[in-house]
């Protein structure tokens, strides 16, 4: 834990408003506060989803993704979101952009997207009992998992 704080890192994503709203009913309806279901959706699948290398060229690595050309329109749909995460959690998040290739808060914004689509689709399965110890275990176990992997080769 750096400077004594639970979640010393911050990473801005731009994340629709409908799908905010919805992600923010759904969390309040199950009990949870939005954050840790944030947190909690950001959780890698696998061990796979992790690059493997070493982080020190990790912003070198990441790229911004080309805007999509098309036009907003007057409203905006979207908006920006803090999303603040452990060591652990931080960690998680660089790996994961940095093996699709984008900047921390593109690939933020793409799974929290990708999460809320799904959720919407199987009506907000969400598991009793996340916590925020639960997901940083969750987290570190996968941490664990890839240098196990990478120190047996």
């Amino acid at each position: 834990m750096r400077n004594g704080k639970a979640f010393p890192h911050r990473v801005s994503a731009m994340i629709g408003n409908e799908q905010y709203e919805h992600l923010k009913k759904e969390s309040e309806a199950h009990g949870y506060q939005i954050a840790l279901i944030e947190r909690w959706m950001l959780i890698p699948q696998n061990v796979d989803d992790l690059y493997t290398g070493s982080l020190d060229d990790a912003d070198r690595m990441m790229r911004r993704p080309l805007p999509s050309g098309t036009r907003g329109g007057g409203k905006r749909r979207c908006r920006e979101c803090d999303f603040w995460l452990t060591d652990a959690g931080y960690e998680a998040v660089t790996r994961c952009a940095v093996k699709r290739g984008l900047i921390r808060s593109a690939y933020v914004a793409e799974v929290i997207h990708e999460q809320v689509r799904i959720a919407n689709e199987s009506g907000w399965p969400l598991p009793d009992g996340i916590t925020n110890e639960s997901v940083e275990r969750e987290i570190l176990g996968l941490l664990r998992s890839l240098e196990e992997s990478s120190s047996a080769l």
